[in-house]
């Protein structure tokens, strides 16, 4: 499959294939243009659906709108080719971590209170 979206004065590319060094489906999203750049890449194993999916975020700004269209797609691949979508797991929440990088513990510009 093969799509062009536009978002704004931006034009995306959206393209599906399968890659063979990864057993998986390739869902790539390209912004066009001079300014240019891989967006996205989801990869879905399709051999072993005990591999998760993955997906690789590249350089540039993605809008929220045109990430939750790759996202959409996402799904929908998943359920294509058969694999169980679970819902999303909760994700504990941890303490904020302390040390010298931590927010909490980084110099603060003088002036700054």
């Amino acid at each position: 499959m093969h799509q062009f979206w536009q978002h704004d004065d931006d034009l995306y590319e959206f393209q599906v294939m399968y890659s063979l060094p990864n057993d998986a489906w390739s869902l790539e999203l390209t912004k066009l243009g001079p300014n240019g750049a891989m967006l996205a890449v989801a990869l879905i194993p399709d051999e072993n659906f005990t591999l998760p999916v993955r997906v690789i975020l590249g350089q540039g700004e993605l809008p929220l709108t045109v990430l939750r269209r790759f996202m959409a797609e996402v799904d929908s691949e998943e359920h294509r080719i058969g694999r169980t979508v679970p819902d999303l797991p909760d994700l504990a929440v941890i303490p904020e971590p302390t040390g010298p990088s931590s927010p909490a513990d980084r110099d603060e510009p003088s002036g700054s209170r």
